[in-house]
């Protein structure tokens, strides 16, 4: 059941002259879309070549005896991460810990929220009738949220009883054996942790409104019992060290540095002790799985702009709900072929210049949707003839 619901009808024309606005919009989206395919062919080939450049230069060295023959090359090297480095949290000067890569403070305040729920019906004539339905639930958020654009305020006011930022901290010194790693690393390695809090540390009075520790938090509020609109409550992870590999450019201070090749930079981060098969082997994975998400965005996002483009047609049939169904379902589809095809072929232009096979063969794909789809379209469709047979004994009394 819906804390607020409201009724709104949108006319026929209302309806028509947004879905025409619409279409230039959807010319940009697709536009931007191409873009970003073509974009994003040309990012993962350098991404390759990077990997297969860096993986034939690389060797594997002993971070334990630093060898200054190997200054300037891709070295790979793995170990326990070590630093002498002290974390402490800078508003709570009780958090503090050792022996680990990074300290997190996340913050969450109690709010409102509001969630809408719409429900859209077409009406004859072209018209919709458009039911809202505003819900409002107390909930813990990671940041303050204005209660100023809910729709209804009113008794769903929120407050925040005390502003403490989210932070992080990272060690400055850690070292794999002899070699000292970079931020870019640090930043890169380990895995999170909760801290567990204990009732009986010393949390500053000053920060206000301190009631306790409970269920691995530290809470504000103005009681110890209840929770109420703007209470805060706190919590705190680690990534301590542990075993990491990592690929780099050696330097002489025994430092490591990404390398830079024409086709981009090198510098591998992972968890664990790995061979450089292994450790390129997920930069190969990682390259193509980030190369199919912004594929299948990019040909999603394509397909977005031309429902935008087709949409007057459908808003011209909704004279006729059921017409305007079919119409919107018809035209789903051969959006969804369109963007197939111009998907396939932007791709394929992008890889003609490096990779003429795949390329070829994805505009081969494209082909055969668009015969496919102007099949379809434009085929008449075939007569059927019946054939009335005459009974057997009237041929046999001629």
């Amino acid at each position: 059941m819906s804390d607020y619901s409201e009724t709104t009808t949108e006319s026929w024309l209302s309806r028509l002259g947004k879905s025409i606005m619409g279409v230039f919009v959807g010319i940009i989206l697709i536009g931007v879309s191409c873009y970003l395919l073509y974009w994003n062919e040309g990012d993962t080939y350098n991404r390759t070549l990077t990997l297969e450049k860096g993986q034939a230069e690389t060797i594997e060295v002993d971070a334990e005896n630093f060898n200054s023959e190997n200054n300037d090359k891709v070295v790979l090297f793995k170990g326990l991460t070590k630093t002498n480095d002290v974390l402490t949290d800078d508003k709570f000067d009780a958090i503090s810990v050792k022996d680990s890569l990074k300290i997190k403070r996340r913050v969450e305040y109690y709010q409102w929220e509001e969630r809408v729920e719409t429900h859209t019906e077409k009406k004859t004539g072209g018209s919709t009738k458009t039911t809202k339905s505003y819900h409002y639930d107390k909930k813990w958020r990671t940041s303050p949220v204005s209660s100023n654009s809910f729709h209804v305020s009113e008794g769903h006011h929120n407050t925040v009883l005390i502003n403490i930022p989210a932070g992080e901290k990272y060690a400055k010194n850690v070292n794999i054996g002899e070699f000292i790693l970079n931020d870019k690393a640090i930043s890169n390695l380990g895995n999170e942790e909760r801290i567990t809090l204990n009732k009986e540390m010393n949390i500053p009075m000053k920060a206000g409104n301190y009631t306790g520790i409970k269920d691995n938090y530290v809470y504000f509020g103005n009681s110890s019992t209840d929770t109420s609109i703007g209470d805060v409550r706190v919590s705190f992870f680690v990534i301590p060290c542990a075993d990491a590999t990592i690929v780099a450019q050696q330097k002489s201070d025994k430092s490591i540095q990404p390398k830079q090749y024409d086709t981009g930079s090198l510098q591998l981060n992972y968890n664990g002790l790995l061979t450089i098969e292994e450790a390129y082997k997920k930069a190969h994975d990682a390259n193509s799985m980030k190369a199919w998400i912004i594929r299948c965005v990019g040909i999603f996002l394509i397909y977005v702009g031309f429902m935008m483009i087709f949409k007057p047609i459908s808003v011209l049939a909704d004279v006729l709900p059921f017409l305007g169904n079919i119409a919107e379902t018809g035209l789903g589809f051969i959006s969804f072929i369109l963007a197939c095809i111009l998907g396939f072929t932007v791709i394929a232009i992008a890889w003609i210049a490096v990779r003429p096979i795949l390329a070829y063969t994805l505009l081969a794909i494209a082909a055969v949707m668009a015969a496919f789809a102007i099949k379809k379209l434009f085929s008449p469709k075939k007569k059927v003839q019946t054939i009335v047979s005459a009974p057997t004994e009237a041929y046999a009394d001629l």
